[in-house]
């Protein structure tokens, strides 16, 4: 990320992230569990609002994986 990302940039766990209202663009990463972001990152993704969000994710299985599917 650090290398991406050339500005300033400011990178938190989820669990320490400060307000969204203090930025102007959010980068959002999590783990995918069940299709969906992990319970942490949707609660942080609910306090965002109005903000330019670019999101990842991360997910750990076999393309070709009933799972996966």
């Amino acid at each position: 990320m650090q290398q991406i990302i050339p500005t300033h940039k400011e990178i938190y766990p989820v669990d320490e992230a400060p307000p969204p209202a203090n930025y102007d663009i959010i980068l959002i990463g999590f783990w995918v569990n069940r299709g969906k972001p992990d319970q942490k990152s949707q609660e942080y993704m609910k306090k965002v609002k109005d903000k330019k969000v670019e999101i990842f994710a991360t997910f750990g299985a076999y393309p070709t994986s009933k799972h996966a599917r």
